[in-house]
């Protein structure tokens, strides 16, 4: 590995401690708030996915999380651990790099799928790639519900 690499390597573990330190507040607030059997919308804004672009988002832990987005035209959602989330990064970004290794995937325009191996687990992030010649509109409706394991589940299963 060249310095690059570490250096990019080194940001990445960065940048998912800090989303994992600011969602476990946002679960604190959230179940602190609200009942536990009611699902909580956690992303509704529409955005555009720019050709050969792609969107990066983190599952919550604790929670089941709903990923229910329509699009303007098919679109490829894959859930990746944090260590694939790194080969991806260093692969070069790009669908082909996500296919090579990912949790889960889903494809369409309209997707309505619950993700549940985070409810144990705060190990996983979703990248949302568009197409390579332009732009897509996204619509999101993504919501979680609160159910949190008394085991570790996923890929925190096979750490222990």
């Amino acid at each position: 590995m060249n310095k690059y690499q570490i250096i990019i390597g080194i940001l990445v573990v960065l940048l998912i401690v800090a989303l994992f330190i600011a969602f476990k507040y946002w679960q604190f607030w959230a179940t602190s708030n609200l009942s536990l059997s009611n699902q909580v919308q956690v992303w509704g804004d529409n955005v555009s996915i720019p050709a050969n672009g792609y969107l990066f988002g983190s599952l919550d832990d604790a929670f089941d999380n709903q990923i229910k987005i329509n699009a303007s035209s098919p679109i490829n959602i894959l859930i990746l651990s944090a260590k694939q989330y790194n080969e991806f990064i260093l692969c070069g970004e790009t669908l082909f790099c996500a296919l090579k290794n990912y949790t889960n995937d889903y494809h369409g325009t309209q997707i309505n799928e619950w993700f549940n191996l985070s409810s144990g687990c705060s190990g996983y992030v979703s990248v949302i790639f568009g197409n390579d010649t332009e732009s897509v509109f996204v619509y999101p409706n993504e919501s979680v519900l609160y159910n949190p394991s008394s085991i570790p589940t996923g890929i925190c299963a096979s750490h222990n």
